[in-house]
């Protein structure tokens, strides 16, 4: 069972993915990519603000869930040298995530 300290340490680590275009430009990803990631990342805020917090952890792990589907289905749609700058930015998010859980 996913534990709910797992959760919240995927959200803050999540929380901590390069915001600044800059970042995301130094990772690789093109100008129009780094905009969109950000788009996705602020709707995605401004909806859990709507929304309030996660009823429980099931409620959570979907709208991470959600989030990563969005990232996943923009991305598809940028070039490849996108695609793979992205897939290192999310390996690092991950372990970092994984390196937080072990704390």
């Amino acid at each position: 069972m996913i534990n709910i300290l797992l959760v919240d340490n995927f959200l803050i680590s999540f929380k901590r993915m390069p915001e600044k275009k800059e970042e995301l430009l130094a990772a690789g990803l093109s100008s129009e990519a780094a905009d969109g990631i950000i788009r996705i990342g602020e709707e995605a805020e401004e909806k859990a603000a709507r929304i309030g917090q996660p009823k429980n952890v099931l409620d959570a792990i979907g709208r991470i869930g959600t989030l990563l589907k969005d990232l996943d289905t923009f991305i598809k749609t940028q070039s490849k040298q996108d695609q793979e700058a992205f897939k290192k930015v999310m390996e690092k998010k991950k372990a970092e995530m994984e390196a937080a859980a072990k704390k």
